[in-house]
C-alpha cells in the first residue's frame, strides 16, 4: 500500500520530471480532497526518490498529523527534517552544536524555538558542503501550529537556493495555494484534474482488487466480481472510502457483502454518518462507551494507549484486563478508530473533522464538556494512584 505503480506513473509525468530535473524548479505541491491517497502516494514517491538519488544527494521527509501534538506543528516539522539531514550528512551537526553549546536545549523548546530552528535550517542549506537535497512534507493542512511560518520558510529557501527542492502535499486550501503560487504558479499537481484523476482511479481499482483478494467471505469468484464492480462504481477515486467499506466487509457479522457495498453511501461524510448510526444502535451501555471513546480520542493532544483510554472511560478497576477490554470496545466504534502498537488513533483526519464539527452537540458533547470530563477523570485517577502509593509507603 505504499504507492506502487501509481507513484511510478506520477514520477514519469511531465510536471514531476520538470520539478525533478529543472534547476529552476524548486517546488512541487500535490493537492487533493480528503482520502484521495496523498500520503500513500508520497510514500511511494519517497521510495522512488531513495533509489534514484542513492549517495548523490540527501532526502529528508516529515509527515504531519493533526491529531498528535508532537507532529502537528512547524517546529516539529523542522526538527524532523533537520534530524534526517544530519543523520545523512554528519558534518551539518556543527551548525547545531554552535547554538547548543551557547544556550543548551532550551533554545529549541522555548517561545523563541522557531527563530532558532529556522536560523539553524537556513545555515544548513547554505553550507557550501551540503549536497543537493529533496525535502518532503506531507499533509501541510495538518500542521496546526505556525503553518504560515513554515510556508514562509519554504518560500525563502526556494528563492535563495537552487540545491533545495521541496515536495509538499495537502488538501485544497486557498491559504496554502496563495502562498505556494508565489514561488511557481505552475508547480501544482492536482489529483482532481482529469489527467491525474484517471491515474488515481486506476490505483484505487488496484487497491480494491488487493483488498478483496484477502476476504474469506468472497471465495466465490462471481460474488467477488459483483462486489468489485459496485466498489469501483462508487469509490470516486477515494482510497479512504474503499478502506472503510472493506472494514465493514471484514466484520464477522457481515454475511451479505454485496448488500453491504450496495447500501454504502458514496459520500465520505455520509458514510461516517452511517457508521455513527450503527454505533447509536448498539446496546445502550456499549453505545455510550463508544461515543465517549470517540469524544476523548477526538480531543486528545496525542494518541492514547489502550490502558489510558480504558481508564479514562472507567471500564474496569483491574488494570491487567484493561487493554483487552478496551480493544474489544474500540472494535465496536465502527471504522472511526484503529489500534497500532497498543495506541488508539482516529482512522483519518477527516474522521476527526466529522466528529468535531458535523456531530458536535448532536451525538457527542461539546468540546468544552469533553475537556472538562477528561480533566476531572484524570485528576480522579491521579488521586487514586497517589493514595495507593502513600499507603504502600
Amino acid at each position: 500500500d505504499r504507492g506502487g505503480d501509481w507513484s511510478s506513473d506520477v514520477c514519469s509525468s511531465d510536471l514531476f520530471q520538470r520539478w525533478r530535473n529543472d534547476p529552476q524548479s524548486q517546488l512541487l505541491w500535490i493537492n487533493a480532497d480528503p482520502g484521495k491517497g496523498k500520503t500513500m502516494l508520497l510514500c511511494g514517491i519517497i521510495d522512488e526518490l531513495q533509489q534514484s538519488i542513492a549517495t548523490t544527494g540527501l532526502l529528508s521527509y516529515f509527515f504531519c498529523q493533526a491529531s498528535d501534538s508532537r507532529i502537528n506543528n512547524a517546529n516539529a516539522a523542522l526538527r524532523g527534517l533537520m534530524y534526517m539531514l544530519v543523520c545523512q550528512q554528519p558534518s551539518l551537526i556543527s551548525h547545531v552544536r554552535k547554538k547548543y553549546d551557547h544556550a543548551g536545549k532550551a533554545l529549541f523548546e522555548d517561545a523563541n524555538a522557531w527563530i532558532a530552528l529556522s536560523d539553524l535550517f537556513k545555515a544548513m542549506v547554505q553550507d557550501p558542503k551540503m549536497k543537493d537535497t529533496i525535502l518532503v512534507v506531507d499533509a501541510l493542512d495538518e500542521c496546526i501550529a505556525d503553518l504560515p511560518k513554515l510556508l514562509d520558510l519554504v518560500i525563502s529557501i526556494s528563492s535563495s537556493s537552487t540545491r533545495i527542492k521541496w515536495l509538499l502535499s495537502s488538501r485544497n486550501q486557498p491559504g496554502i495555494e496563495q502562498k505556494l503560487s508565489s514561488i511557481d504558479a505552475q508547480a501544482k499537481l492536482s489529483l482532481e484534474m482529469k489527467e491525474n484523476s484517471e491515474q488515481v482511479s486506476h490505483a484505487v481499482n488496484v487497491y480494491i482488487d488487493t483488498k478483496l483478494s484477502h476476504l474469506d467471505s468472497l471465495e466465490d469468484d462471481g460474488l467477488m466480481d459483483q462486489v468489485r464492480d459496485v466498489l469501483r462504481q462508487k469509490a470516486n477515486g477515494t482510497f479512504l472510502w474503499v478502506a472503510l467499506v472493506v472494514r465493514e466487509l471484514e466484520k464477522p457479522e457481515c454475511w451479505d457483502p454485496l448488500q453491504v457495498v450496495k447500501e454504502a453511501p458514496e459520500d465520505l461524510h455520509q458514510l461516517y454518518s452511517r457508521i455513527m448510526t450503527q454505533i447509536q444502535q448498539l446496546a445502550t451501555k456499549n453505545s455510550e462507551v463508544c461515543r465517549r471513546m470517540l469524544a476523548l480520542t477526538a480531543v486528545a493532544y496525542r494518541p492514547l494507549s489502550l490502558t489510558e483510554l480504558g481508564s479514562l472511560c472507567a471500564l474496569t478497576s483491574q488494570s491487567s484486563a484493561l487493554p483487552k477490554i478496551t480493544r474489544k470496545l474500540v472494535a465496536l466504534c465502527g471504522s472511526f478508530l484503529t489500534v497500532r502498537d497498543d495506541q488508539v488513533y482516529l482512522v483519518h483526519q477527516s474522521a476527526k473533522d466529522y466528529l468535531s464539527s458535523e456531530m458536535r452537540g448532536i451525538v457527542l458533547p461539546s468540546q468544552s464538556e469533553i475537556h472538562h470530563s477528561l480533566c476531572s477523570r484524570s485528576l480522579e485517577l491521579m488521586s487514586g494512584a497517589l493514595k495507593d502509593r502513600k499507603s504502600v509507603v
